[in-house]
């Protein structure tokens, strides 16, 4: 059986437990030696097979490892690698390597998975004498989109647009009184932001969108004169003002009741960059449609 034919077999295997796991708990990534993870059992450190790394003679050198994806390409191949490796450091390391985010990934040696928060040698046994270690890679599914706030601000994506009268951000208590045209698409989702991003230059990065799936990414102002606050980087970056398109309507101060332009463009999978809102009155809405 040939190297890539190994690695597929192995990932299955993984992969059947992964999902068996999935199926029964929310598979938390971050767990400490000792410690009680969100489903109460015991993670506790294998003393054992730790020392199995010295009595094989390369607790002080470290052996070689490689890891694969299913396919059997390697994605990543590093010199040295000691048992007290971070499962956390190792994860980083891929996703440096690939661009992937590691908190969809998961990383196995034969059907057992590596859990961030332990070290490589609670879950492996060091290889044969002058053999190379090798893991396999799994993508897990993960979100179709993800967001970030370059303020550390809260920041979320909602599974569904909020319904009149909910709140509008996470750190204010104005509401929407009416969703336009929103409330009519399927497949929306709605970014919960944090309103004291509101003072961020149009000229750096507010909040980014980290997207899977081709979308439509709309973004729906609280006036006309918002819009123009926030400068020329619409235009630059291609997006599209829709005139004919209902927006929202939300309570605020100092100008509330607001209802603004709304500008649209359609986006690959990859990263989406939007800019400051430069604006008093506050921040633009963002919500996204993801094709279902």
């Amino acid at each position: 059986m040939g190297a890539a034919a190994v690695v597929k077999t192995m990932a299955m295997s993984c992969l059947r437990l992964c999902q068996a796991l999935v199926g029964r708990c929310k598979m938390p990534r971050v767990c400490n030696h000792g410690r009680r993870d969100e489903t109460g059992s015991s993670q506790t450190a294998e003393p054992l097979l730790q020392a199995s790394w010295a009595g094989a003679g390369v607790a002080d050198n470290g052996v070689g490892l490689v890891v694969r994806a299913i396919s059997g390409d390697v994605v990543l191949e590093q010199r040295g690698v000691k048992s007290d490796l971070a499962v956390d450091k190792l994860l980083e390391a891929v996703s440096e390597q690939t661009g992937d985010d590691s908190r969809w990934m998961q990383l196995c040696s034969g059907a057992d998975i590596l859990q961030a928060g332990q070290r490589l040698g609670d879950k492996v046994s060091p290889p044969p004498s002058g053999r190379t270690l090798e893991l396999v890679l799994l993508r897990l599914p993960g979100p179709p989109i993800i967001v970030e706030s370059t303020s550390g601000r809260p920041i979320e994506v909602l599974p569904e647009i909020p319904e009149p009268g909910c709140k509008c951000h996470c750190d204010r208590n104005y509401r929407f009184t009416a969703l336009g045209e929103f409330a009519q698409k399927s497949g929306m989702r709605y970014i919960l932001t944090s309103n004291d991003d509101k003072a961020t230059a149009s000229t750096e990065v507010m909040w980014k969108l980290i997207l899977k799936v081709q979308a439509v990414v709309y973004l729906n102002f609280r006036s006309e004169w918002h819009a123009t606050c926030t400068g020329d980087w619409l235009e630059r970056d291609g997006w599209s003002c829709q005139p004919d398109m209902r927006g929202t309507v939300s309570s605020g101060v100092p100008n509330g009741p607001y209802q603004g332009p709304v500008y649209s463009k359609e986006v690959e999978p990859g990263v989406v960059y939007l800019m400051g809102s430069n604006c008093g009155e506050g921040t633009y809405f963002v919500f996204a449609e993801i094709p279902e």
